[in-house]
């Protein structure tokens, strides 16, 4: 009988684990999740900020829906078993995986994947009153919130305010922005009644990055009109307003808010990538963690104290403080599950497993607005155009390793011509 592995999440990290370990044929790879889709984060931007106002009515759902691959379409003919359920512990002395009806699944080995969570920090109204970006049903309550405030922009100004200067948040609030320029350039918006602010606590934007790669993305957010407030905080949010003051000791330049007691302002639409914890279901699993929640693995990816049962992505953290931290990216779950599905090999095969060495820099790339992007790739940063094609180009990659090549192309002009209808 061949050795089980289990997947507990079907996000970057798990899926492509899953695939990688399903070409060695050896073993009954069982994927669980509870949706139905792969979600592919980094176009949820695009749906939240899709025109659905000038081509025909089903374009609403088929945007919605855009950013979201059939996993039975995926992991067809590929020999990994997709369970659709959602997992309730893990009894580790028995090598099993309790779902919430109270059934199991025995494993010889485990990997454990399921991500982030939205984190609010405690921000009073925050979670009940702003826009996450983590799903498909956030995109769209983005995009309608945004399409329901621009219908008032004929009698006064719309704010519209987004808090986090990630990735996530900075593409959001370009992309945005581009939508909005094109409607006032067809002239179905009024000109200059739909403002942009773009909060970080950082002191700039793409923080992760070096400040070259972040001053180029906030000239470009500048030049698209987007107000960019670093070194201050969300402290209050409710309904159609917001309160932001200045990071303590470290007053913006110039900011409204350099006092640094809290203002408040109006606000009709707020987005909130301003940060993630480590998924639900880590509170209850028995294993190591940090003050985060994160599962504590070693160089190999294997928890502490946990033989055969791996973590990666978002859930885990090194439990070696020296050790450099991975970035939390898709690309990084991407790198990270090859290495793992290796290592699961090797422990099902009681052989040595091997550290994962990191690259000695990550590649970067995102768009911020329309048909522009600013990547960093072995030390050179490049913008423009040029930037894009490099983004969609990514794109595609990944794409291709999910999916046979044709179907991955695709997929990929379908989407690319959906949204391209915003740029």
């Amino acid at each position: 009988m061949s050795s089980r592995v289990v997947i507990v999440g079907a996000g970057f990290g798990g899926l492509r684990t899953a695939l990688a370990l399903a070409k060695h044929g050896a073993y009954e790879v069982v994927l669980v999740e509870k949706n139905s889709t792969h979600v592919y984060t980094p176009w949820l931007y695009e749906v939240a900020s899709g025109r659905t106002d000038s081509v025909p009515h089903g374009n609403a759902n088929t945007l919605q829906h855009s950013a979201g691959l059939s996993l039975a379409k995926i992991l067809h003919g590929s020999g990994v078993q997709l369970r659709h359920a959602t997992v309730a512990r893990v009894d580790a002395t028995h090598r099993h995986v309790v779902f919430d009806d109270g059934n199991t699944l025995a494993y010889d080995a485990l990997v454990v994947a399921v991500g982030s969570q939205v984190s609010y920090f405690g921000i009073s109204g925050l979670q009940e009153y702003s826009l996450p970006l983590k799903t498909l049903d956030d995109a769209a309550r983005i995009r309608n919130c945004v399409a329901q405030a621009m219908t008032h922009a004929a009698q006064r100004d719309v704010n519209i305010v987004i808090g986090g200067g990630g990735p996530s948040g900075v593409e959001l609030v370009a992309e945005l922005a581009i939508m909005v320029r094109a409607r006032e350039q067809r002239g179905t918006l009024p000109r200059n009644r739909v403002h942009f602010t773009l909060v970080d606590a950082a002191s700039r934007v793409l923080s992760m990055c070096r400040p070259s790669v972040s001053r180029k993305a906030e000239e470009r957010l500048r030049a698209l009109g987007v107000r960019v407030l670093s070194n201050t905080m969300v402290t209050k949010l409710a309904q159609n307003m917001v309160s932001i003051a200045s990071k303590p000791g470290s007053a913006p330049s110039g900011s409204p808010i350099a006092g640094g007691e809290p203002r408040t302002r109006s606000c009709h639409c707020m987005g909130w990538c301003g940060g993630v914890a480590p998924s639900a279901l880590t509170a209850v699993l028995d294993m190591p963690k940090d003050a985060r929640g994160r599962i504590q693995i070693d160089a190999t990816g294997e928890v502490v104290g946990h033989a055969n049962v791996f973590a990666l992505g978002d859930v885990a953290t090194y439990a070696d403080a020296k050790a450099p931290p991975l970035p939390q990216t898709a690309q990084t779950a991407d790198a990270v599950a090859e290495h793992i599905a290796r290592n699961v090999v090797a422990a099902l095969a009681r052989k040595k497993l091997a550290s994962y060495v990191q690259p000695k820099s990550w590649p970067f790339v995102i768009t911020v607005g329309g048909r522009w992007g600013v990547a960093e790739i072995a030390g050179f940063v490049i913008t423009g155009f040029v930037g894009y094609a490099i983004r969609r180009a990514a794109d595609l990659r990944y794409l291709s390793r999910i999916l046979p090549l044709l179907a991955a192309v695709r997929v990929w002009r379908s989407r690319m011509k959906l949204y391209a209808k915003n740029d």
